[in-house]
């Protein structure tokens, strides 16, 4: 066999691996696989969490986001929300700072000179007033039982962090869309099957996932 056949092979059997063999593999594992976890279960015991979001020129959704976030269950009084505007030059400010006044956990950090994501989130990380950090963008939407599905697990202290399910709210069945929803649906499928069988998990997704602020670097 020449060494393209072999090349070729190679890298047939790779994609097959990751894409086929893999999921297969966890998805047989996960079944011997059954935590013994320990989850918060009472209202009363849930800890305080910081919400975080970076934003620049979000006007068409930060409203709905922190509608999602204030209409959620997670009791009031043990949540803060920092939002730093990135030099946003559209109605984003007005928009946060009127719910700023109306929500007295949410608060509003507004820098003139454009940061970057990591810069922003790195100040915000400093503000933060619990040691459960949950790291958003302000177009992933949360349902009402978001933030306590994430918390739940941290009872736990071999829990570090703990990533979102994302779906798609759009119904796309055809195009590229469609197959973007079916991938992320997948890749959510495999990292909760990692977490069954390894303990942990290559990474969550950016758009939502908590963890302890001790953990983050």
């Amino acid at each position: 066999m020449s060494a393209a056949a072999v090349l070729f092979w190679v890298c047939w059997g790779l994609l097959f691996y990751s894409y086929a063999l893999y999921p297969a593999l966890l998805w047989l594992l996960h079944w011997f696989f059954r935590n013994d976890y320990k989850v918060y279960d009472s209202v009363d015991e849930l800890p305080g969490v910081s919400i975080l979001m970076s934003v620049r020129n979000e006007e068409n959704v930060i409203a709905e986001k922190l509608d999602s976030i204030v209409s959620s269950n997670y009791p009031e009084t043990k949540l803060e929300v920092l939002v730093g505007s990135d030099a946003s030059d559209d109605n984003t400010n007005e928009i946060l700072n009127r719910y700023a006044q109306r929500y007295p956990f949410i608060k509003l950090s507004v820098f003139n000179e454009r940061r970057g994501k990591p810069h922003v989130i790195n100040e915000l990380v400093n503000k933060a007033s619990h040691e459960l950090i949950l790291l958003t963008d302000a177009n992933v939407m949360f349902d009402a039982f978001n933030v306590v599905n994430l918390v739940k697990h941290f009872k736990d202290s071999r829990i570090g962090l703990v990533g979102a399910n994302i779906l798609n709210r759009f119904k796309v069945q055809q195009g590229i869309a469609a197959h973007e929803k079916n991938y992320i649906g997948l890749e959510n499928q495999i990292k909760h099957w990692e977490g069954s069988v390894f303990g942990s998990m290559i990474g969550p997704f950016g758009g939502c996932y908590m963890l302890r602020r001790s953990y983050y670097a």
